[in-house]
């Protein structure tokens, strides 16, 4: 069996004190790849810094270093278990876990940090992280409407409508039917979201959660008309 290709990138400097608000970023510290009989992952470990509380954004960086791990050994024991099943046969099994920086702007620095599995159809889980620079701290669904106590219902209520409207006129896929089991009712109150560099607010689903796969992972931008966000 071929070994599996460990690739590390270490950036020195993990622990260093917090630097100015604004320089705010997210690197890669490590990436995991591996390539044997048909099974791939690359595995990528994102590294935040600059914030304002240097504990927090060191537990934040732990954080993404064990979630890493588990996804490494995870992989490798996967890949393990079907060779023994299936030695002479190619394997079709792929793992990704990277991030997409969404916006990166003066004030806000947002990035998506997701795992996609692959093994006959795919799955995507995302995480989304947006940061103030101005005030150098991680940003909250709820710190971020804070203006408006009833933002679960009133996004809640946009997206719906936006959600019949896709159905309608453009063969939407979306869990909007009434009384069924899938059926999309409101938003959670720590719901994935992101500020996009118009300064909108984008509130995100994974794939499978409020639509058939061929929707993909939704997101659906929020007009600042049904809800404020606060800088």
């Amino acid at each position: 069996m071929k070994k599996f290709i460990v690739v590390l990138v270490a950036i020195l400097g993990f622990a260093s004190s917090a630097a100015a608000a604004k320089d705010i970023t997210v690197t890669k510290f490590a990436t995991y790849i591996s390539n044997i009989n048909g099974f791939e992952a690359k595995i990528v470990t994102p590294m935040v810094r600059g914030l304002a509380d240097r504990k927090i954004e060191n537990d934040m960086n732990e954080r993404f270093m064990s979630e890493a791990r588990s996804l490494v050994v995870e992989y490798e024991k996967n890949v393990t278990t079907m060779i023994k099943k299936m030695p002479t046969n190619h394997g079709h099994f792929g793992l990704i876990s990277d991030f997409i920086i969404k916006t990166d702007n003066k004030d806000i620095l947002a990035f998506d940090s997701y795992v996609l599995n692959i093994i006959g159809s795919s799955s995507t889980k995302h995480k989304f992280y947006t940061f103030n620079k101005n005030s150098g701290k991680l940003m909250t669904l709820k710190e971020t409407v804070k203006s408006n106590p009833n933002y679960v219902s009133a996004i809640s209520k946009y997206i719906k409508n936006e959600m019949a409207r896709m159905n309608k006129k453009e063969s939407g896929l979306f869990f909007i039917k009434k009384g069924s089991k899938s059926e999309f009712n409101k938003i959670k109150d720590n719901q994935n979201f992101y500020i996009n560099n118009k300064g909108v607010l984008v509130i995100c689903f994974d794939k499978y959660e409020v639509a058939a796969g061929a929707q993909g992972s939704p997101e659906f931008e929020i007009p600042s008309k049904i809800i404020k966000i606060n800088p």
